[in-house]
């Protein structure tokens, strides 16, 4: 496995995203999304590593996506989509 440094900043947004008791309205859609990710990837069994081979989004990305630190470009979201095998749609 490999070994993904973060700074003491990004460890602290970790944590306080974790604290949040409420997310505003507009960041609750993107949260979703990214837990989506995060589950699906688990229940597969895949590392980070592996969905960045299969996705081709660099495994940091993804850990900051999934940690709701990140926001990344709507392509990276569609290729992790598109690897994990999740359909996305707008409302």
């Amino acid at each position: 496995m490999k070994t993904i440094e973060i700074t003491t900043d990004e460890l602290n947004k970790i944590v306080q995203a974790a604290m949040k008791m409420e997310i505003p309205k507009e960041e609750e859609q993107k949260n979703k999304i990214f837990f989506k990710i995060g589950r699906t990837r688990r229940a597969k069994g895949w590392t980070y590593e592996e969905l960045s081979k299969k996705s081709g989004v660099e495994e940091e990305a993804i850990m900051k996506m999934e940690a709701m630190i990140a926001n990344p470009q709507l392509i990276d979201v569609i290729k992790i989509c598109n690897a994990l095998d999740l359909n996305v749609t707008a409302n």
